[in-house]
């Protein structure tokens, strides 16, 4: 394994964020494409982390040698840096941020390509799930924040007024403008649920786009993989149950490819208050955090997937969440819970086979 020093990066960041934003390659003609010169050369495991959107990202890629993998991971560090400062609900001069700011009701705003494409995939999903996945819940999500620094729960007016403010169906697009709208006053929106699983799409693109496709990206639990590593059937990533460990009863091993995989559930982030358990994890319904305790890990073609029906399907709960998951072309999920004391695991009919 090599692990990359950072001073190998060298890059024009302009190129970067056009790979970010999906500009299209070359047109395609009826020849087969030649193999990547990667492929042709015997492969090194080569590795990179960074840290943005709040995270921890990693990356592992198979390259002939650091010439080949060093600019390719220099653009993906920038492009995910470049979504950050489109979709962080924590940075005021985030794009996300100026379009709370700036849209009223009869006002639509302009939108980045990437801006457009996530809240286009955000708000299909929330009508598909009937709300279950939200982006406009970051009033309550700023209530809750508070709740599990302090360790007490949101004043009820103070819920009840947040509440008011939810509701997906206050966002329009339009794709011929490529403008939204935001049609009442106070909507702040957050992409916690679905940003960085749609990074790692933007990575996987690029590497790809360097003739480096056997790789793996990870941001903090969301894993997406393209090409298997050399001379292996696939990316082996260990499921676990809600204790968190390898050894539990609920762990098994799957072997993926050009993939994605989420885990969402209070197993590390929750909240005890007065004696009850709040997840990290918030009903867009009731503006409560999950007060069962319960984890999905779901399978998905794409990050953007894999990372926003988890959280879905663990608001949907364990029989409407996995009857919605069968219906989603390529996607499996597993969900484990507490009931009575016993942890309950079901999961999708096509959900991947334990590997060793």
């Amino acid at each position: 394994m090599r692990v990359l020093p950072r001073c190998l990066m060298s890059l024009a960041v302009a190129m970067a964020l056009e790979l970010c934003a999906g500009s299209p390659g070359p047109a395609a003609d009826d020849r087969p494409p030649p193999a990547p010169a990667a492929e042709r050369l015997p492969l090194h495991r080569y590795q990179y982390d960074f840290v943005a959107m709040g995270m921890k990202y990693l990356i592992v890629v198979y390259a002939p040698d650091e010439a080949s993998v060093a600019r390719a991971l220099e653009e993906s560090e920038s492009c995910v840096h470049h979504l950050d400062q489109v979709m962080s609900d924590y940075n005021t001069e985030s794009e996300l941020s100026r379009l709370g700011s700036n849209s009223k009701p009869g006002l639509p705003v302009k939108l980045s390509p990437e801006l457009y494409e996530v809240l286009d995939h955000s708000l299909e999903l929330s009508s598909q799930t009937n709300g279950a996945f939200d982006i406009t819940v970051g009033p309550v999500i700023s209530l809750w924040r508070t709740a599990r620094r302090l360790k007490k729960m949101p004043a009820k007016d103070a819920l009840e007024k947040a509440l008011s403010r939810i509701g997906w169906e206050a966002v329009k697009l339009d794709p011929v403008s490529r403008t939204a709208e935001l049609t009442r006053e106070e909507i702040e929106l957050d992409l916690g649920g679905i940003a960085a699983g749609f990074a790692c799409d933007k990575v996987l693109a690029i590497l790809k786009s360097h003739g480096l496709p056997r790789a793996l990206i990870e941001a903090s639990g969301d894993i997406l993989v393209g090409d298997p590593p050399p001379d292996r059937e696939g990316w082996k990533v260990t499921v676990t149950g809600l204790s968190g460990g390898t050894e539990d009863a609920g762990a098994r091993t799957v072997t993926l490819n050009n993939a994605s995989i989420t885990t969402s559930g209070d197993a590390r982030q929750f909240v005890e208050i007065d004696g009850q358990r709040y997840s990290h994890i918030v009903d867009p319904k009731t503006g409560l955090g999950l007060s069962r305790r319960s984890s999905t890990t779901v399978i998905a073609p794409t990050g953007w997937q894999a990372d926003s029906y988890a959280t879905a399907v663990n608001v949907l709960g364990e029989d409407a969440g996995i009857a919605w998951i069968e219906k989603q072309p390529g996607c499996s999920a597993v969900m484990f819970e507490i009931i009575d004391g016993t942890e309950v695991r079901k999961e999708s009919r096509n959900f991947p086979p334990v590997t060793h």
